[in-house]
């Protein structure tokens, strides 16, 4: 089942959702509905329209769960440890910095 799906698709996929997730995740609450709208939505139906017309639904349902099961890890073993995101940790790097 796994040696007939194009892995290079995979891979883009999955680096595409991994980059969804996080930067979804990782915006603070009063901005999350803007980023729905102008982050998670379009980047999601590009990649549906992509999959769709190269007839590659495998690939980006195998992507997604390998993009879910790397998230998880990575947020069990380190993202948790993040601050929470609010106004109040964002630093503005300017041209002192």
């Amino acid at each position: 089942m796994l040696s007939g799906l194009n892995w290079s698709t995979i891979g883009i996929l999955t680096l595409a959702c991994l980059f969804i997730l996080i930067g979804y995740l990782r915006v603070e609450k009063s901005g999350r509905i803007v980023s729905l709208f102008l982050l998670v939505m379009p980047l999601c139906y590009v990649i549906w329209i992509w999959t769709s017309h190269n007839k590659e639904r495998t690939e980006m349902w195998v992507a997604l769960a390998a993009a879910a099961l790397i998230y998880f890890l990575w947020h069990g073993f380190y993202g948790h440890r993040l601050p929470k995101p609010s106004s109040d940790n964002i630093k503005v790097w300017g041209q002192d910095d």
